[in-house]
């Protein structure tokens, strides 16, 4: 059994995972915003531009992949903390079925995305590796192809 302290310093330890998982989200949306400017900045229909399409949709999948190490991060912590208040308070008290509601919920985020909502997070991330090959497709010359693949896509 654990003692208070040793559950307080599970949860601590969640809580600097959780911490660490959401700075990195935010790096990984200011790479994608830096991307998307390189984006803008090159001109439409050329090789440079397709090649930059295809960066701004990895660093895209990067970023879902940074958004599900947050989910399971938000979710190890909260779950932490619902041990920790099942052992405080007691396993029926309202201050451990919050903390036991509050788990339960973190964890269904891994089938959403809030960027997309009416995408499962997996697909999400599917899709925009098509549009990566797409945008490959298209620099390399390859547009009768990379029309199949977005007609494909839709």
């Amino acid at each position: 059994m654990s003692t208070d302290s040793e559950l307080q310093a599970k949860y601590d330890a969640a809580v600097e995972r959780y911490q660490a998982a959401k700075q990195a989200e935010a790096a990984a949306k200011k790479e994608v915003d830096e991307k998307e400017a390189w984006v803008r900045k090159t001109q439409e229909g050329t090789k440079e531009h397709y090649f930059a399409w295809a960066e701004v949709w990895n660093a895209e999948v990067a970023l879902i992949e940074i958004v599900e190490q947050r989910y399971a991060a938000e979710y190890e912590r909260d779950l932490c903390y619902a041990d920790w208040m099942k052992y405080k308070h007691g396993a029926d008290s309202k201050e451990a079925q919050i903390a036991q509601h509050s788990a339960e919920l973190a964890r269904t985020k891994e089938f959403i995305d809030t960027h997309y909502p009416l995408y499962w997070i997996k697909w999400d991330k599917l899709d925009n590796i098509a549009l990566c090959v797409y945008y490959h497709l298209k620099a390399e010359g390859y547009v009768k192809i990379a029309d199949d693949l977005e007609r494909a896509q839709d």
